[in-house]
């Protein structure tokens, strides 16, 4: 069964951000913008076309960096 749930549970961590202190990794907020945008514009727009390259990756380069930047360590988070 662990061979079924593995890819759901990588999708998951790529595309869904923590919601609870316990779950929060500052390594899954960095990666989350540019997978997590792909997947909010694949389901308002099914093909893939070229405006994901134009619009939402360069979108998803600048929040990774500010992500990178401000968020704090795992062991300074503070909710």
């Amino acid at each position: 069964m662990k061979i079924v749930e593995f890819p759901f549970s990588c999708l998951l961590y790529l595309t869904v951000l923590p919601s609870v202190q316990e779950q929060y990794s500052r390594l899954r907020c960095i990666i989350y913008p540019i997978p997590g945008l792909f997947f909010i514009y694949y389901l308002f727009h099914p093909e893939l076309d070229m405006n994901y390259i134009y619009y939402v990756l360069p979108l998803g380069m600048v929040l990774t960096i500010v992500m990178a930047v401000s968020l704090p360590s795992d062991s300074q988070a503070d909710f």
